[in-house]
Protein backbone atom coordinates (compact mmCIF):
# COMPACT_ATOMS: atom_id res chain seq x y z
CA UNK A 1 0.00 0.00 0.00
CA UNK A 2 1.49 3.35 -0.98
CA UNK A 3 1.00 6.70 0.75
CA UNK A 4 -1.73 7.73 -1.71
CA UNK A 5 -3.78 4.66 -0.78
CA UNK A 6 -3.33 5.46 2.89
CA UNK A 7 -4.39 9.09 2.52
CA UNK A 8 -7.46 8.09 0.51
CA UNK A 9 -8.48 5.66 3.24
CA UNK A 10 -7.96 8.29 5.93
CA UNK A 11 -9.97 11.01 4.19
CA UNK A 12 -13.46 9.66 5.00
CA UNK A 13 -12.50 9.37 8.69
CA UNK A 14 -11.32 13.01 8.76
CA UNK A 15 -14.52 14.09 7.03
CA UNK A 16 -16.59 12.12 9.55
CA UNK A 17 -14.77 13.81 12.44
CA UNK A 18 -15.51 17.23 10.94
CA UNK A 19 -19.17 16.35 10.62
CA UNK A 20 -19.26 15.16 14.23
CA UNK A 21 -17.58 18.40 15.37
CA UNK A 22 -20.25 20.35 13.52
CA UNK A 23 -23.07 18.33 15.10
CA UNK A 24 -21.69 18.71 18.62
CA UNK A 25 -20.98 22.40 18.14
CA UNK A 26 -24.51 23.01 16.86
CA UNK A 27 -25.99 21.16 19.84
CA UNK A 28 -23.87 23.11 22.33
CA UNK A 29 -24.66 26.37 20.57
CA UNK A 30 -28.38 25.66 20.95
CA UNK A 31 -27.88 25.17 24.71
CA UNK A 32 -26.62 28.74 25.03
CA UNK A 33 -24.83 29.95 28.16
CA UNK A 34 -26.30 27.12 30.26
CA UNK A 35 -24.29 24.56 28.29
CA UNK A 36 -24.65 20.79 28.42
CA UNK A 37 -22.97 17.81 29.99
CA UNK A 38 -21.85 14.82 27.95
CA UNK A 39 -24.99 12.80 28.74
CA UNK A 40 -27.15 15.58 27.29
CA UNK A 41 -24.97 16.02 24.21
CA UNK A 42 -25.05 12.27 23.54
CA UNK A 43 -28.86 12.22 23.91
CA UNK A 44 -29.15 15.03 21.36
CA UNK A 45 -26.66 13.35 18.99
CA UNK A 46 -28.87 10.25 19.01
CA UNK A 47 -32.14 12.16 18.66
CA UNK A 48 -31.08 14.71 16.04
CA UNK A 49 -28.40 12.93 14.04
CA UNK A 50 -28.85 9.21 14.79
CA UNK A 51 -25.30 8.99 16.23
CA UNK A 52 -25.40 6.42 19.04
CA UNK A 53 -21.74 5.54 19.49
CA UNK A 54 -20.39 6.74 22.84
CA UNK A 55 -16.84 7.21 21.59
CA UNK A 56 -17.86 8.94 18.35
CA UNK A 57 -19.18 11.77 20.46
CA UNK A 58 -17.02 11.86 23.58
CA UNK A 59 -13.70 11.59 21.73
CA UNK A 60 -14.46 14.89 19.99
CA UNK A 61 -14.65 17.02 23.16
CA UNK A 62 -10.89 17.31 23.72
CA UNK A 63 -10.26 18.01 20.03
CA UNK A 64 -12.88 20.75 20.12
CA UNK A 65 -11.52 22.22 23.35
CA UNK A 66 -7.97 22.24 21.96
CA UNK A 67 -9.21 24.06 18.84
CA UNK A 68 -10.98 26.67 20.96
CA UNK A 69 -14.43 25.61 19.78
CA UNK A 70 -15.81 24.85 23.26
CA UNK A 71 -15.10 25.79 26.84
CA UNK A 72 -15.81 24.16 30.19
CA UNK A 73 -17.75 26.30 32.66
CA UNK A 74 -18.35 23.99 35.61
CA UNK A 75 -19.65 20.56 36.56
CA UNK A 76 -23.06 18.94 36.95
CA UNK A 77 -24.13 15.42 37.90
CA UNK A 78 -24.92 13.05 35.06
CA UNK A 79 -27.09 9.93 34.91
CA UNK A 80 -24.43 7.94 36.75
CA UNK A 81 -24.56 10.52 39.59
CA UNK A 82 -20.95 11.42 38.84
CA UNK A 83 -19.90 14.94 37.95
CA UNK A 84 -19.49 15.77 34.27
CA UNK A 85 -18.07 18.96 32.85
CA UNK A 86 -20.52 21.51 31.47
CA UNK A 87 -19.53 22.49 27.93
CA UNK A 88 -20.49 25.62 26.00
CA UNK A 89 -19.92 26.62 22.38
CA UNK A 90 -17.18 29.25 22.35
CA UNK A 91 -16.89 30.74 18.83
CA UNK A 92 -19.13 31.92 16.08
CA UNK A 93 -19.78 29.20 13.48
CA UNK A 94 -17.85 30.96 10.71
CA UNK A 95 -14.63 30.74 12.72
CA UNK A 96 -15.29 27.13 13.64
CA UNK A 97 -15.87 26.19 10.02
CA UNK A 98 -12.49 27.68 9.11
CA UNK A 99 -10.84 25.73 11.95
CA UNK A 100 -12.26 22.45 10.63
CA UNK A 101 -10.99 22.89 7.06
Amino acid sequence: MNSLDTSMEAEPEEQRRSVLHKYIYTILQSAGDEGMISDEVRDQMAAQYNVHSYSSTTARYKEMYDRGMIDYIGKRKGRSHRNQRIMVAKKEWTNVQEDME
